[in-house]
């Protein structure tokens, strides 16, 4: 993963569930492979479970946590393409679909600062990329 900040109480975390190729993949040229079995040429197919924990933090404050991710069933273009069973001859109205709905699923949740510490749990899907973006809200908050 990578962090970053853009300010206090404002981070980024970047995630990547890299998975290594199989030998299969080198066997065959880039512009032969079977799509229909894509995940045959990784070599393994396991989620990666990450926990962050988050310190230093003034105890009660409220924080929300965006989660934007890429996976075969959300944004991804080679998913969606495997509903067209990878045809390569999509019309003009097939193409623009497929653009208006690669986009990263977006979801939010709030998290309460205990102890001085934020912390969550994420399960990344093989090939997921997933841009966390946590920030502090701001009290008084309608549902604590």
């Amino acid at each position: 993963y990578l962090a970053t900040t853009s300010g206090p109480n404002n981070l980024y975390i970047l995630c990547y569930n890299f998975k290594q190729y199989s030998y299969q993949y080198f066997q065959e040229e880039e512009n032969k492979l079977n799509l229909h079995c894509l995940s045959d040429l990784f070599v393994d197919g396991r989620e990666l479970q990450i926990r962050f924990t988050i310190t230093g933090l003034t105890d009660k404050r409220l924080f929300a946590l965006k989660r934007r991710t890429v996976n075969d069933e959300h944004g991804s273009l080679l998913g969606e393409w495997s509903r067209f069973e990878y045809d390569d001859a999509l019309d003009a109205h097939d193409i623009q679909y497929l653009r208006n709905v690669c986009n990263p699923e977006l979801s939010m949740r709030k998290l309460r600062v205990e102890k001085g510490t934020l912390s969550f749990t994420a399960s990344l899907k093989p090939h997921e990329i997933t841009l966390f973006h946590i920030f502090e809200l701001q009290e008084p908050y309608s549902d604590w």
